[in-house]
């Protein structure tokens, strides 16, 4: 009864003896957090299977600043596809430990500014990442691919030329573009050797 008519001047009392036992009060809290860990660590996930969507939520707001409801409108705006490969994603569920996390949807972001760019299938969010979100890297990658296409072995093997090619090379290096042989020499080293060769 006491408590309820001095609740301000116990408000005052707590808030000046936390201020000025602020180390005393951690070592404390954190004595009691190592003597009873298991029993806190149960409580936690006790807490967390009743309250998985609330959880869930709530790490949305911390982390991206945007509600599940914000996530279904992206999913349905994308047509629930993957806004990189354009495969079907699965929602999102709360519990983060399920079976096939990489056809979930993944809330990807710019982590510099923090704000949400899309949805992404797992596979996807993990390749941007590997690349550490850098465009330039990825130029650099999808350039890889498309150029370098014969396999690392046959890249070691030595090229065989025959005579009636060197001799075409002679003949364009010698007289000029005389009826499309710069194209046909160009053509042959693209298809034969892997040579990458621009206009």
């Amino acid at each position: 009864m006491i408590r309820k008519r001095n609740k301000d001047k116990v408000k005052i009392y707590n808030k000046a003896y936390r201020a000025k036992h602020v180390d005393a009060i951690r070592e404390q809290k954190k004595a009691y957090r190592k003597k009873n860990r298991p029993e806190i660590v149960a409580k936690r996930r006790v807490w967390y299977l009743a309250n998985k969507r609330r959880h869930w939520a709530s790490m949305l707001k911390i982390r991206y600043g945007i509600t599940p409801d914000d996530v279904d409108t992206m999913h349905a705006y994308q047509g629930g596809l993957c806004a990189l490969c354009n495969q079907p994603m699965g929602k999102t569920t709360a519990d983060r430990h399920g079976k096939d996390r990489m056809k979930e949807r993944h809330i990807d972001h710019d982590h510099e500014t923090g704000k949400v760019r899309a949805l992404l299938c797992g596979t996807c969010n993990l390749g941007l990442g590997t690349f550490g979100h850098s465009p330039e890297r990825l130029r650099r990658a999808a350039d890889y691919i498309e150029h370098h296409n014969g396999s690392f072995q046959s890249a070691l093997r030595p090229k065989v030329v025959s005579r009636e090619w060197v001799g075409e090379l002679v003949e364009v290096a010698r007289w000029g573009d005389k009826d499309g042989g710069y194209a046909r020499v160009k053509s042959r080293l693209c298809s034969e050797l892997g040579v990458v060769v621009g206009d």
